[in-house]
């Protein structure tokens, strides 16, 4: 649990390296393959589109927005409902990263429909 994104650590501890690390890390070698075989299948498309730079500045903008969503998200759930469970929340993967480039991809694709 030392890199993985939780809300509670990273806003009343300082803990903002886990915006990073925990999209980096996975719960198991399945997990960790499921989603390098997603990343290279909407990935490669995109980057042939969009260029590398642009795909590594997109892919890093995704790990910190899709961070930063989690972590408002539940601080807003305790502020206004008291509902702290989601501040204790243990959260690793790439899968919201993967979900915004395939947003983006579709976005990109003339016809606007991605097959699964």
């Amino acid at each position: 649990q030392q890199f993985t994104m939780s809300p509670r650590l990273v806003i009343y501890l300082n803990e903002y390296y886990r915006f990073i690390t925990s999209s980096l890390f996975h719960g198991s070698m399945m997990h960790i393959g499921m989603n390098m075989m997603s990343t290279m299948a909407i990935g490669s498309s995109l980057e042939k589109q969009v260029g590398s730079f642009t795909m590594g500045f997109t892919i890093l903008w995704g790990i910190l927005l899709t961070s930063t969503i989690y972590t408002g998200v539940s601080w807003l759930l305790y502020l206004m409902f008291d509902y702290e469970r989601m501040m204790y929340q243990h959260s690793v993967g790439f899968s919201g990263v993967i979900f915004q480039l395939s947003v983006l991809e579709t976005n990109l694709n003339p016809n606007r429909m991605r097959s699964v």
